[in-house]
């Protein structure tokens, strides 16, 4: 459940929101939330995810497409200037194949006892974790028509009219 945010109505100029949503109970009430404390004319910057593995469980409720994180910002007031792709399919697979085998290197590690302090090592983490890394870097974060489909999550910059 969304409680009410201990801030007077019109309090902010900007409110950052990034990959809590999902966690929120009932999403609707924080997005009405977030835009009683924003000022008029102020922004909401706002990710979340789409096609992203559940985490934080059993606290993990919500996924949407770019389509219902526009409109669940229009339905509480807000303009919304901006949705972009947070990746796209290439980063999607990447995620999932080496960021999972990465993980998978890392978890076996961790069992093998005094082995697995070895991951505590930055290198041995940048080796595992470099390939995903370089990959994300080099991907748009924009909304093309493949991200439409198959995205990671989305990204919103909404306003509060004025």
């Amino acid at each position: 459940m969304a409680a009410p945010l201990p801030f007077a109505s019109a309090t902010f100029d900007t409110v950052l929101c990034t990959s809590v949503l999902e966690h929120v109970y009932d999403a609707e009430a924080a997005v009405n939330e977030i835009a009683r404390i924003l000022k008029p004319g102020g922004r909401l910057i706002i990710t979340v995810p789409f096609l992203y593995p559940t985490h934080e469980a059993p606290y993990d409720f919500w996924r949407t497409t770019h389509w219902g994180l526009r409109s669940v910002l229009t339905r509480h007031g807000l303009e919304v200037d901006t949705v972009a792709a947070q990746g796209g399919p290439v980063l999607l697979v990447t995620h999932y194949r080496i960021g999972g085998f990465a993980q998978l290197v890392m978890l076996i590690a961790t069992r093998l006892g005094r082995f697995g302090s070895l991951i505590d090592n930055r290198l041995v983490r940048a080796l595992l974790a470099g390939p995903q890394d370089l990959i994300r870097s080099r991907v748009s974060y924009r909304l093309t028509r493949l991200s439409r489909a198959a995205s990671l999550g989305y990204m919103a910059i909404a306003r509060k009219p004025l």
